[in-house]
């Protein structure tokens, strides 16, 4: 006699759940080339300065868009800078985006939310450890690069890597998946952006 596989109305289901695996894996890398394009325009368009901004709306609207706190900046009055610039909030809602993408693929799956919770951080890992950093290498190996923006790049990668701690929160929240449980993967952002 063969393998053993289960049954269900009377159909192996081996080779479906299979072949959902590397449907899911196929589309996971389909996002992930379609991010490198995204994440490649948000560097090539950046103007590697910090974000100025000269009124109180202007400033909300950028911590509404990335998590940024400093006591010292809030004291200051306007007109005032950022220290990052405007990739960092892009990408940081580009890499929110994605996860919605995961998140909207998954629910068709049939998944348990653990399940869902693991492909989602595993994909964000890629995102994180290839997709991004490649294109944070590719802006820093251009010949016409300067010192200043060079440095602006480590302050920005910094804040992208500060920010991981509120993705690892972001996808918890949208799963429902408690960061305790044994199987939760760990965004490796923070080892990319070092």
């Amino acid at each position: 006699m063969g393998e053993y596989e289960p049954l269900v109305y009377g159909f192996p289901v081996n080779q479906l759940f299979d072949m959902l695996l590397e449907i899911r894996d196929q589309y996971s890398e389909t996002l992930l080339k379609k991010w490198a394009g995204i994440f490649r325009n948000i560097l090539d368009l950046d103007n590697y300065s910090p974000i100025p901004v000269t009124s109180e709306e202007m400033y909300k609207k950028v911590v509404g868009q990335f998590p940024f706190q400093d006591i010292e900046l809030e004291k200051q009055p306007f007109p005032k800078k950022f220290p990052f610039s405007e990739f960092v909030p892009k990408v940081y809602n580009q890499i929110k985006e994605f996860i919605y993408a995961c998140l909207k693929f998954s629910e068709d799956l049939h998944l348990s939310s653990t399940e869902v919770d693991d492909m989602i951080r595993k994909s964000t890992n890629l995102l994180l450890t290839r997709t991004l950093s490649n294109s944070l290498q590719n802006v820093i190996k251009r010949k016409n690069i300067g010192l200043t923006e060079l440095v602006q790049i480590i302050i920005n990668t910094t804040h992208l890597e500060k920010s991981c701690k509120y993705l690892e929160e972001f996808i918890t929240n949208i799963t429902n998946v408690l960061p305790e449980t044994v199987h939760t993967t760990k965004l490796y952002g923070t080892t990319t952006f070092k």
